[in-house]
């Protein structure tokens, strides 16, 4: 586990070093504030899971420590809602301590206070803000057993209640949900991608993705179509290899096409993987970018792009 951080500019092709946190963790959430600020909750170190919080300020490259969760907790979610608190939801307390409580941070107040609980524990679940303003979540594992789910649910702001979103077609950990333009959400993980419908509450087929994955990413382009790259998948020798394969969905055909192939093997920040950063563009193939010294925890910032899901 690392304290250091690595911010990328606004120029192409460049890093600098950001201060450490206060202190190293793993298994932790990065979220971008309205304000531009970046907070830091949960997680975990070789001993133990904190409840403590840091808030970056990226004007001055400062962090500050917040008050603190009332539970500690890694492997969460944490999601920005429209009103700018962030809701924290699931994780982990240690080895069979799954959680479906959840909490919301108010930046204004600097106070964390509880909100309803989730109707079943989740750890490793994706959450995702829909356009409604409201939460889905889904899959995640349930109980130290590690037995996954394929159910999800949606978290509403203004009712403060969750409500059931169905199920998956499978059971999924470490797959992605991703916001598209039409309101609809996409998830790629392990078997066949889906997309949920919040106007209808139901999943429907998202085409054939030519290799199924987990702890990878997913991107939303300009263009509306996303970008899937990396992760763990179940082709290949070995088991469960590292792929460098990218896929790009095109919601217009609701399908999918190769991608570029990148430079490197890479999988989720949470396992071992190369420092090599790489830039894509659908015009042409991924190039290196400059080698990140520090590979622990990268921030892009908001008037650069976008924070990792985790």
């Amino acid at each position: 586990m690392l304290a250091g951080i690595t911010s990328v500019s606004a120029a192409p092709d460049q890093w600098s070093a950001a201060a450490p946190m206060h202190l190293p963790r793993g298994n932790h959430t990065a979220t971008a504030l309205l304000s531009g600020a970046v907070l830091v909750v949960g997680g975990d170190n070789s001993v133990t899971r904190f409840a403590s919080a840091e808030l970056y300020d990226t004007a001055s490259n400062t962090w500050t420590l917040v008050a603190p969760m009332g539970s500690m907790r890694h492997l969460h979610t944490a999601t920005l809602l429209k009103n700018g608190r962030v809701l924290v939801a699931g994780g982990s307390t240690g080895p069979g301590g799954i959680l479906a409580s959840a909490e919301l941070y108010d930046p204004a107040t600097n106070r964390w206070s509880p909100v309803a609980s989730m109707s079943t524990p989740r750890a490793s679940a994706t959450a995702v803000l829909l356009a409604n303003g409201r939460v889905l979540i889904s899959g995640g594992i349930r109980s130290g057993r590690g037995d996954g789910q394929a159910t999800a649910e949606v978290y509403d702001p203004d009712s403060n209640r969750w409500s059931s979103a169905g199920s998956m077609s499978q059971v999924q950990g470490g797959h992605t949900l991703t916001l598209l333009g039409s309101g609809k959400v996409l998830m790629v993980g392990g078997g066949q991608p889906q997309l949920y419908d919040p106007d209808t509450n139901r999943w429907s087929s998202a085409g054939t993705i030519a290799y199924p994955r987990g702890e990878h990413t997913a991107t939303l382009l300009s263009d509306g179509r996303v970008l899937v790259a990396g992760g763990f998948g179940d082709k290949g020798v070995g088991g469960n290899p590292q792929t460098d394969t990218t896929e790009i969905y095109d919601p217009a055909a609701n399908g999918w096409g190769r991608g570029a192939t990148m430079m490197a093997t890479r999988a989720s920040t949470r396992r071992p993987s190369s420092p090599m950063v790489e830039c894509w563009s659908s015009a042409a193939r991924p190039r290196p970018a400059n080698t990140c010294r520090r590979p622990s925890c990268t921030i892009r910032l908001p008037t650069a792009g976008v924070l990792p899901r985790r």
